[in-house]
């Protein structure tokens, strides 16, 4: 409503940055104290539904954290998820999901859909990977589906400038190391930055506006384990 994308409005914090959160904190930091005490702790599994913030292109995949007590039943809820990808993640804070898994609960974020669009087809996506891990657990009836996964380790890549980004890929692209992915270029058309790869890969979610602001989320890519 206030176009803060991915933004609480009365903080301009990101939810998904702040947990476990804070009972005294700002509004983001309450929020997240709520939702991680009164709900995410005390389940038996913690399923994220994501997509790309509304300047993000992404392609699906699915997260899980590595070196958890929950690793193996994590891995084993992303490879319900209907995704020919996933990264094994090293981060274990900030997210809801994250914590989760520290915390011994098995968990898994699925990206999906961007750019601010949805079709009806991503969320029957959706909707058919969370059916689909419950059937896991048998917490419904019927078999669950087993989709193989290339599992990928991440890097991302903030804007070293603000300007103008003219990315060169699509999000599920693969590449070469020292390819072009973009450039930044200033409001006059000269090129300030030239983003290259530093190793092979395959484009996970970038920005995808006109404008890109210094330190910002630019690109985020997998690398074969």
């Amino acid at each position: 409503e206030n176009r803060t994308m991915s933004l609480v409005h009365e903080d301009g914090k990101n939810l998904n940055r702040v947990f476990p959160g804070d009972a005294e904190g700002t509004e983001a930091d309450r929020l997240a104290h709520m939702l991680f005490n009164t709900f995410i702790v005390h389940a038996d599994a913690y399923v994220d539904l994501h997509s790309g913030d509304g300047y993000e292109e992404l392609t699906p995949f699915v997260y899980y954290v590595g070196d958890t007590s929950a690793e193996d039943t994590s891995r084993r809820m992303a490879d319900c998820v209907d995704a020919a990808l996933c990264v094994r993640s090293r981060c274990k804070t900030g997210g809801a999901y994250n914590l989760a898994a520290v915390s011994g609960i098995p968990s898994v974020l699925i990206e999906r859909g961007c750019l601010s669009l949805f079709t009806r087809e991503e969320v029957d996506a959706d909707k058919h990977d969370v059916i689909n891990i419950m059937q896991m657990f048998g917490m419904l009836e019927g078999k669950s589906g087993h989709f193989e996964k290339t599992e990928l380790r991440e890097h991302d890549l903030t804007a070293p400038s603000t300007g103008c980004w003219y990315p060169r890929l699509h999000a599920g692209d693969r590449f070469a190391e020292g390819d072009l992915l973009g450039e930044i270029r200033d409001y006059f058309g000269t090129v300030t930055d030239e983003i290259t790869a530093d190793e092979d890969g395959i484009l996970l979610y970038q920005c995808r506006s006109l404008n890109i602001i210094k330190g910002d989320p630019m690109i985020a890519y997998g690398v074969s384990e």
